[in-house]
């Protein structure tokens, strides 16, 4: 079993996170390797596409299935091929002073999992610390798209 493990903040609380991951139509919107299809419901059966460098260009796309929700809280689901190689992302957020704690975690099991070499070991981890700092970048943005000021709008018939 390999256990990847990161931490990071986000300068948003935690229900502004969570309406971002459970958001799946738009995970194009932030995450760079996986696209979402489906309803986050625990036990669910939705579709998961992953495409990186680490898999060739070819998207590699495969059912999941929600595995853990617990609203503003947890987020995991799980995918693979069974028994060879099984993947299990975990998001959990915690209320934070300036925003959100998030703890990411990436879990490899099954047969496979025990002989991957350290350059895969430092792909995957790279691969979870984009995917944290893809969400951090757009958590700012749309911060940043809240905060904008629209243009003051006169109406007809009064004075400036």
């Amino acid at each position: 079993m390999l256990k990847i493990e990161h931490e990071t903040m986000l300068a948003a609380s935690p229900s502004a996170v969570w309406q971002i991951l459970m958001d799946f139509p738009n995970y194009a919107a932030w995450h760079p390797y996986i696209r979402l299809i489906g309803k986050p419901i625990v036990g669910e059966q939705i579709g998961y596409s992953f495409t990186s460098k680490l898999v060739g260009r070819r998207a590699l796309t495969a059912s999941a299935q929600v595995s853990e929700l617990k609203s503003e809280e947890l987020f995991s689901l799980r995918t693979g091929l069974r028994p060879l190689l099984i993947y299990d992302e975990r998001y959990h957020l915690r209320v934070h002073p300036t925003g959100t704690h998030l703890y990411h975690s990436a879990i490899f099991s099954g047969w496979t999992a025990h002989i991957w070499t350290d350059s895969l070991t430092r792909q995957a981890e790279g691969l979870v610390h984009d995917t944290d700092a893809a969400l951090r970048a757009h958590v700012s943005r749309l911060k940043q798209a809240r905060s904008a000021v629209p243009e003051e709008r006169h109406r007809k018939g009064t004075k400036r």
